[in-house]
């Protein structure tokens, strides 16, 4: 339990890059399938969704460079808030199901 705990914890510290809650691009994110999606429930039933989109990098004529590492992501909560964050900053908590079965 004290790791699930601890995990959660370190969300609190995810520096932002900045918030996007008024960009005119948000609903298009929303309507895609997001890279990852988080859902934390809590002990009286209930829950915050964390959902994760890559923003990559564009050429110079618009579209998005998906061939190089993605330097942020677009992060959406619960469909009302929208924030950049550094794939560096948010890189430690990405992690798979193995590392919670020890």
């Amino acid at each position: 339990q004290r790791l699930l705990e601890s995990y959660l914890e370190g969300y609190a510290d995810v520096a932002l890059v900045g918030r996007s809650d008024g960009w005119a691009g948000a609903d298009s994110l929303r309507a895609t399938e997001p890279h990852a999606r988080i859902t934390v429930g809590l002990a009286g039933g209930d829950s915050t969704v964390l959902r994760l989109y890559p923003r990559y990098l564009t050429r110079p004529d618009g579209s998005p460079s998906t061939g190089e590492p993605v330097p942020s992501y677009y992060v959406d909560r619960d469909g009302r808030e929208l924030a950049r964050v550094q794939t560096l900053q948010l890189q430690q908590w990405l992690r798979d199901y193995a590392y919670f079965q020890r």
